[in-house]
């Protein structure tokens, strides 16, 4: 069978609203971390020196064989590649805060994450709390008449079974029934009380001591 729609409740519209903030949470902290990474990459594309690196490691290791035209060409380069490699990581330097900043955003957007979370949870709690009271109401009841019959009747049926006044397949139904119930009631002390309480179980020496006795009926 199909479970009913939900039906509208104060618990149902806190459940709502829990799950629209935490999604608002969730997309903030979705944006945070795409601005984040749009500054890092940025970041990284504005300060890239690797070439300039490499220059310089290539000069560095020039031979100039003792000659001063050489030494003062490499020592000239090496200027130049350190003032490039300077400039382009003090050009960067507003990038790389701007990428910090934007860390410190997605360190914010995630604190709140988990409050939302835990108002959720808290709401699906008492959603299920308040929507499971009638059901658990009705089932118990239901349950308390399923044990007035069991109390009713199963004590008469072992009884009977216990007496061999069954027929088999009749039997072995009562003892099957359930998975056995009928059988492990025997341990409830009230099931027990009555099964010896039963009019079965001297049914037959009623019988023999007077064949117009009458026996239980059938219950409606």
């Amino acid at each position: 069978m199909m479970p009913r729609p939900a039906q509208q409740s104060p618990e149902r519209g806190a459940l709502a609203q829990a799950h629209q903030a935490l999604a608002a949470r969730q997309a903030a902290l979705a944006q945070a971390e795409a601005d984040h990474q749009q500054a890092l990459r940025a970041f990284y594309n504005a300060s890239d020196t690797e070439e300039l690196d490499q220059r310089i490691e290539r000069l560095k290791g020039e031979r100039t064989h003792g000659m001063w035209q050489l030494r003062a060409q490499r020592d000239d380069g090496l200027l130049a590649a350190y003032a490039a490699k300077e400039h382009t990581e003090r050009q960067a330097y507003p990038l790389k805060l701007g990428a910090e900043q934007a860390h410190a955003r997605v360190v914010e957007a995630e604190r709140p994450i988990w409050h939302a979370q835990n108002t959720v949870t808290q709401a699906a709690v008492a959603v299920a709390q308040a929507e499971a009271e009638p059901v658990a109401r009705a089932a118990l009841a239901r349950v308390l008449t399923a044990i007035e019959v069991i109390l009713r009747d199963g004590p008469d049926l072992i009884a009977m079974d216990h007496h061999d006044l069954l027929p088999p397949d009749l039997a072995q139904a009562v003892r099957a029934a359930g998975g056995d119930l009928l059988l492990k009631a025997r341990d409830w002390p009230e099931f027990e009380r009555r099964f010896y309480a039963s009019p079965w179980r001297v049914s037959v020496d009623l019988l023999k001591q007077d064949p117009t006795i009458p026996l239980p009926a059938a219950a409606p």
